[in-house]
């Protein structure tokens, strides 16, 4: 489980996928609802939903709203569109594989379009292996895995620091533990090195202080999850469905009991048991050649001896007799309802109907499920049907929560009854063609990056028994009929299954999870990292020289009534991505009407030219088109995402959006009824909880503070129709409007399609010009002091603290955020170092610039066990005032800060989505055309001494603001005799308008 932490435009804001590593530090600007973790073992299917949507061909116009189209007499001939089928035969990914004499398979992907090289390891370990007692006993082990091997010692990542790692992850599964990085191509032997010593040369580094250090990290990971309301749901769902003695019957994370009683002996034989070379598969991605491939594979895996043969564990799914009814209370603001059932594993074929079946019930439009309980009778907020598929088993979940005021009984009755009539129905042939138009284009559209085609190689072999098996997904969707699909949802849903319901109330403790709140393990005394085995393997290998990242030529024009035009020319795809961006913003809303704006941007597509929300979201169904408005503080727009082939379609669309929206009563309504659920839910959400009163201690009395607060229901419930329109007409208008656009197709070609359009629009008398925007950023940062938001009941505290910076949005800001990089901007920065794997009170710490017009700031976060706040305040203020006094940052930590960004640039504009982004900045910022290109210039001209003057200059601890969100009980006598005044407030309180 694991989410990137640093920031630094321009490589690293365009891609956040970069340095840190997610299972190694989860760390949000505003933390989300932790989940249990998830198996990622058999994501072939998940990992086919990612990426940007993609047409096949220009469609016709549609009708206004068709009918039912879930239940409905099939208006579409009965057979998957040709455009469909040969996406998906042309849909190719070839590779080469091999075999070392240890048993290690190798798989290659070949493609030297970008100098890097993703790497993938996968072991065939995961949780459904552990023995009674040792619950949670893989993904433990995975983390000790980052903490060095016998001939590269400490911490894992400072191997790959100066090496331009572009991404390095590990995750662990039910069935499979996975660790990959992607480098450039001239750091690829060093990642090779690292790698096979921990699978070869790890057992001298771990120690039994680097147990009860990870031990520590794995369960504040833990108490994150468990900090979830509803999180007893999911721990109790699983333990009802499958017997004790199911390989699948226990969590990933494991109980607490279990991550105590892990001894070093059990790590020790783990390792000997599963981290063979015959239990993995290595993938070589990217700018590499078999013949390379095979001679580096040697020299760095094929001495590691041979280990013993595995079998993974033999599973059914659990055919329940009965249905097995739950319920629960906890801290949620709504009655959540889930149903599940138990259903087959990753290679019965029968999971495809049941992916198809989770579209029809809640995902597509005229879903019937989403369209009766929804939308129609009100009774829930948001409805969702889910096919999650293991090796071994699956499991099928429709998951609500429930509209406030709702009694949960009958919102429950109203679900089952809605799932009978679907199981009874057989869905058109028009609504299974649109299912598989959204599953299998994003799928091919995806595979941009040698990532996403290396993953599925990898899925593929690892789930289906062979990289070739890789499109096996994509060819099941397309043989799918509406028969096949039925009869296998009401054989495996027709059975009696899992019925569970959580409430509003007192927390709920999972039986068997002994201690959520976290009883440790003591730590047992310091012992030294193990020293390099000197001669063992010979010196870790160096790293190649940076190469420059190639941005492509900007190119700039007018539309024939003044529409301002960058061009950015990429090939990768034959696809067109743009933005029609506008000066106005949240910022803008009119008096006691705060969301307006975003409001109208967000309804654009709810019904424009005559046309309903059905026309648009059936549009994007068949067809992949991606075309919507959006708003923030300062900007907003209209952006869309197509092939070239159909940019006329998208291009006719978007201008009915533009021209002709009709914001539909009906769905404001809708709009409004979300608002309110996400109103209802703020009391009992730390994350939102934490920014709202972090920003009013921060900038109090600022527009940075106003655009903070969540909307009250009488101001939701405000905003009316004619409002919309008077803000569409104000703002909405060529004159203002600005375009960046990045295609495939050259600017010569596209602008006489771009002038038939969004070149003839004119809007004139249709209402006042609007005035230009001057919102002032906030530069005082408020008085120094504590606020604490008491929760009582919560596993974890949100700590969040910093202080306004003058920074502008234009401002590149190299020096700071290059000197970021060893405070708090990486895995290895000081504060999460200190944080987590020296103290290992969170599961990740970090720190960093956030820049903003209304008003920028540095932000520590930090999700931490609740008998630690006082504490980590100390320390984090024991970091700022170091790197800012004596102990700044050093010539080391700089120079790997540097190498470090300059060689992971390489991979800055390599798919289209960090085309456009960076193009999109370029317009926003004023920045001048060659800005990209001449960034390794910028950073090679900052000097050691410019970033710990940056620090100097920025950071001014004294001022800090800090704001906890936890049980005040526990949490406040620890910030006794920090030297700030305490404020204690409620959730209402935080929320309250002033």
């Amino acid at each position: 489980m694991v989410l990137a932490i640093t920031v630094f435009p321009p490589p690293i804001v365009l891609s956040r996928d970069g340095s840190a590593p997610l299972s190694r530090c989860r760390t949000v600007a505003r933390p989300a609802p932790p989940q249990p973790i998830k198996d990622k073992s058999m994501s072939l299917r998940m990992m086919l939903m990612a990426g940007t949507a993609l047409i096949l061909a220009p469609v016709p116009a549609l009708a206004g709203r068709p009918a039912n189209a879930a239940t409905t007499t099939a208006s579409h001939p009965d057979s998957t569109p040709a455009e469909l089928v040969k996406l998906v035969r042309d849909f190719t990914i070839p590779y080469q594989t091999f075999t070392l004499p240890n048993g290690l398979t190798v798989i290659v992907l070949t493609d030297h379009s970008v100098p890097i090289v993703y790497t993938s390891i996968n072991y065939a370990v995961g949780s459904t292996f552990e023995p009674a007692g040792r619950s949670g006993f893989a993904h433990l082990f995975e983390h000790l895995m980052f903490n060095g091997s016998e001939n590269a010692p400490g911490d894992y990542f400072k191997y790959l620091r100066d090496a331009g790692s572009i991404g390095v992850n590990g995750s662990t599964g039910y069935d499979f533990t996975n660790y990959h990085e992607a480098v450039p191509t001239g750091s690829l032997d060093r990642v090779l090195f690292v790698e096979s010593d921990r699978m070869g040369h790890l057992l001298g580094a771990i120690t039994q202080g680097v147990l009860d250090e990870q031990r520590g990290v794995v369960q504040n990971e833990k108490r994150n999850n468990d900090n979830n309301p509803a999180s007893i749901l999911g721990y109790s769902r699983r333990s009802a469905i499958y017997p004790a003695s199911h390989p699948y019957g226990h969590s990933v994370i494991g109980s607490m009991k279990d991550l105590n009683a892990a001894s070093l002996a059990d790590v020790h034989q783990w390792f000997k048991d599963y981290y063979g070379p015959n239990n993995a598969t290595l993938l070589l991605a990217g700018d590499i050649d078999l013949a390379t491939a095979k001679a580096k594979a040697m020299r760095y895996f094929g001495d590691i001896p041979r280990g013993r043969a595995i079998t993974a564990p033999a599973a059914e799914p659990p055919v329940l007799t009965a249905p097995i009814n739950q319920s629960f209370t906890g801290p949620v603001s709504t009655a959540q309802i889930a149903r599940t059932w138990p259903v087959p594993g990753g290679r019965d074929p029968a999971n495809f109907s049941l992916d198809a079946v989770s579209g029809l019930m809640t995902g597509i439009d005229g879903a019937p499920l989403f369209d009766k309980l929804v939308r129609q009778d009100k009774l829930f907020n948001n409805l969702s049907a889910d096919n999650t598929t293991y090796r071994g088993v699956g499991e099928f979940t429709i998951y609500g929560s429930v509209r406030k005021g709702v009694d949960p009984n009958v919102a429950a009755k109203a679900l089952d009854d809605a799932i009978a009539a679907f199981l009874r129905s057989t869905p058109s042939a028009d609504a299974l063609e649109r299912y598989k138009a959204t599953r299998i284009i994003p799928a091919v559209r995806n595979n941009e990056t040698i990532e996403a085609r290396g993953g599925l190689l990898m899925q593929a072999n690892s789930v289906l028994g062979s990289p070739a098996k890789y499109k096996d997904d994509l060819m099941a969707y397309l043989a799918l009929t509406p028969a096949k699909v039925m009869a296998d949802a009401r054989k495996w849903l027709g059975r009696p299954g899992y019925r569970g319901m959580i409430v509003p109330g007192p927390r709920m403790t999972a039986a068997g999870d002994e201690s959520v709140a976290g009883a440790e393990v003591p730590d047992a005394p310091k012992t030294a990292v193990v020293a390099p085995q000197s001669g063992t393997r010979g010196p870790i290998p160096g790293v190649g020289e940076p190469q420059a990242a190639r941005f492509p030529p900007v190119q700039h024009a007018k539309l024939a009534n003044g529409i301002p035009v960058l061009y950015v020319q990429h090939d990768a795809v034959p696809f067109t991505t743009a933005e029609l961006s506008f000066d106005v913003g949240s910022v803008d809303d009119p008096a006691g009407k705060p969301g307006t704006i975003r409001a109208m941007f967000q309804m654009l597509d709810e019904g424009a030219g005559g046309h309903d929300d059905h026309w648009f979201k059936q549009l994007r169904e068949r067809t992949g088109a991606a075309i919507y408005g959006s708003a923030q503080n300062t900007d907003s727009g209209v952006s869309f995402a197509a092939p070239s082939a159909s940019l006329d379609t998208t291009l006719n669309t978007m201008m009915l959006m533009l021209t002709r929206p009709d914001f539909p009563q009906d769905r404001l309504e809708e709009y409004r009824r979300q608002e309110l659920s996400r109103v209802t839910a703020a009391p009992t959400s730390p994350g939102t909880l934490l920014g709202t009163a972090f920003t009013q201690a921060l900038a109090p009395g600022t527009l940075l503070a106003k655009a903070s607060q969540v909307p009250s229901v009488a101001e939701v419930d405000a905003i009316t129709r004619p409002d919309l329109e008077a803000a569409f007409r104000r703002w909405v208008r060529p004159e203002e409007a600005k375009l960046v656009i990045v295609s495939n197709e050259p600017l010569a070609t596209l602008l006489p399609k771009l002038n038939a359009t969004l070149g003839h629009w004119s809007v004139q008398g249709r209402g006042p010009a609007p005035v230009a925007l001057d919102p002032r950023p906030a530069l005082v940062t408020g008085p120094p002091k504590i606020v604490l938001v008491d929760m009582p009941g919560q596993v974890q505290a949100f700590l969040g603290g910093g202080q306004l910076v003058d920074m502008p949005r234009s401002y590149e800001g190299v020096a700071p955020r290059l000197a970021n990089i060893a405070l708090g901007g990486e895995f290895t920065s000081r504060i999460n170092m200190n944080l987590r794997e020296d103290k290992h009170w969170t599961y990740g710490a970090s720190g960093n610039f956030d820049v903003n017009d209304l008003g920028s700031s540095y932000q520590v976060e930090v999700q931490l066990q609740p008998d630690k706040v006082g504490p980590a305040i100390k320390e984090v203020q024991k970091e700022l005032n170091a790197i800012v006094t004596d102990r700044p940052i050093t010539q080391e930590e700089f120079d790997e800060a540097v190498a470090n960004t300059l060689r992971k640039n390489v991979a800055s504009f390599r798919f289209g989505g960090q085309v456009m982004a960076a193009a999109a900045m370029l317009q926003r910022n004023g920045w001048p055309d060659d800005f990209f290109s001449t960034f390794d210039a910028r950073i090679r001209a900052v000097a050691l001494r410019d970033a710990n003057a940056a620090m100097r200059q920025y950071l001014q601890p004294a001022k800090w603001v800090w704001t906890v969100v936890g049980d005040a009980k526990t949490i406040r006598p620890q910030l006794e005799g920090l030297g700030l005044p305490v404020e204690v407030v409620t959730p209402a309180e935080v929320l309250a308008k002033h």
